[in-house]
């Protein structure tokens, strides 16, 4: 969830603030995402001030990291001389091997693509998660991430980063269309079935609150439905009996 809200918020401010994927920005995007439960290690919102390991790779100096960075950012903005998609892959392993956080630059590099996915226009809304396909697979990942690396190896990095893309891009398909047909089959029964007849219309207005909010609670229901707190609850275990026994 925190992922989630991290993602829309930076969407936000590239979009209202008309800004570029920049170091303000990830900076802010780091802050936002690792400040539940992670304060203390990560340093929220700021870069590391010195030297790491990460298995075999030994990052550039804390010294260094702010003209990468800054260089990363030209590369992001400026060049265009390779498709979008193809440059969002090559950024991926750059920022990686900048790691300019102390903690967290996997769950920031990962919501990067996403973010550059969007800004270039590939998406217009944040519905893939290529993260889940890379924990999946993340003895592939780091192999190749360090294949870039150690030998060079773009191209074998590239085929299983857009394989990444494509399997999460189908997986939000068929999710999307899953949500649909579910939202539409709960309708149909809250409309046809008599067992609601007496309460069919505050059943109805509470379906796309639901399905705008896939994690909710009864005080959540209630708030964003006007309705009372007994009237939410019993309304969540209507839905969640529709749905386990039909």
């Amino acid at each position: 969830m925190n992922y989630t809200k991290t993602l829309y918020s930076s969407i936000e401010s590239i979009e209202k603030n008309n800004l570029p994927i920049s170091t303000r920005v990830i900076l802010k995007l780091h802050k936002e995402l690792m400040q539940a439960g992670e304060i203390n290690r990560a340093n929220p919102g700021n870069y590391r001030k010195q030297t790491v390991t990460v298995g075999n790779l030994v990052p550039p100096p804390a010294n260094e990291i702010l003209n990468l960075m800054s260089e990363l950012e030209k590369y992001i903005n400026i060049d265009e001389t390779l498709p979008p998609l193809i440059k969002i892959g090559l950024v991926h392993v750059q920022f990686e091997t900048i790691h300019p956080f102390l903690d967290g630059n996997g769950r920031v590099g990962r919501l990067l693509i996403v973010l550059m996915l969007i800004e270039s226009g590939i998406l217009s809304e944040p519905i893939i998660y290529p993260s889940y396909y890379f924990k999946k697979s993340s003895y592939d990942y780091y192999g190749l991430l360090d294949g870039v690396r150690t030998k060079g190896d773009f191209g074998s990095w590239i085929k299983y980063y857009l394989a990444v893309i494509r399997d999460s891009s189908l997986d939000a398909c068929k999710r999307a269309n899953d949500i649909e047909k579910l939202e539409k089959k709960i309708i149909k029964i809250i409309s046809e079935d008599e067992k609601f007849s007496k309460t069919r219309e505050t059943r109805l207005k509470a379906i796309p609150i639901l399905f705008d909010y896939p994690i909710i609670g009864i005080k959540e229901l209630s708030s964003e439905s006007s309705i009372s707190y007994n009237t939410a609850k019993n309304i969540i275990s209507d839905f969640v009996k529709i749905t386990q026994t039909r």
